[in-house]
């Protein structure tokens, strides 16, 4: 019930974004955090990814900074479009 006032139709009331584009950021944010560790790391296992040695939080992390960085990003785009 709590997303159903969030997201009311295709827009975040938050930030007046479209939800797809919200779920296509954190995708693209997670990836990019997924192949960075995978690149460092010594397995090809993506089990042992995520649960060895706190691969999880590194990964979590890493996603939230990926985030931090587009979302700023799309705000400035947003910005100097509007001038």
């Amino acid at each position: 019930m709590f997303l159903g006032k969030i997201y009311s139709g295709k827009y975040c009331r938050f930030t007046k974004m479209h939800l797809k584009r919200h779920i296509a950021m954190i995708t693209i944010c997670f990836a990019a955090a997924l192949f960075l560790r995978a690149g460092d790391t010594k397995t090809l296992s993506i089990s042992e990814l995520f649960l060895a040695d706190g691969n999880g939080i590194a990964l979590f992390l890493y996603t939230l900074l990926f985030l931090a960085v587009a979302y700023t990003g799309y705000w400035i785009y947003k910005s100097e479009k509007n001038f």
